[in-house]
């Protein structure tokens, strides 16, 4: 049973970790359009053609 317990809390302990790393990644991407999305080809064009400003506009493709 005390084994049953350290798998669960391990398992949320890493979906907790998880979460707090992908919130970590959204804010500290604000100068991208995307917010650090990796997931389509469009980031690196969308960076490369995106104007300076302090806006973080939204970005349409993400997955």
């Amino acid at each position: 049973m005390t084994t049953q317990y350290i798998i669960i809390a391990a398992i949320i302990a890493i979906a907790v970790g998880y979460v707090a790393y992908k919130i970590y990644e959204t804010f500290s991407n604000t100068n991208s359009s995307c917010g650090g999305c990796k997931g389509c080809s469009m980031n690196p064009q969308q960076q490369k053609n995106e104007p300076i400003s302090n806006k973080k506009p939204s970005c349409s493709h993400k997955m």
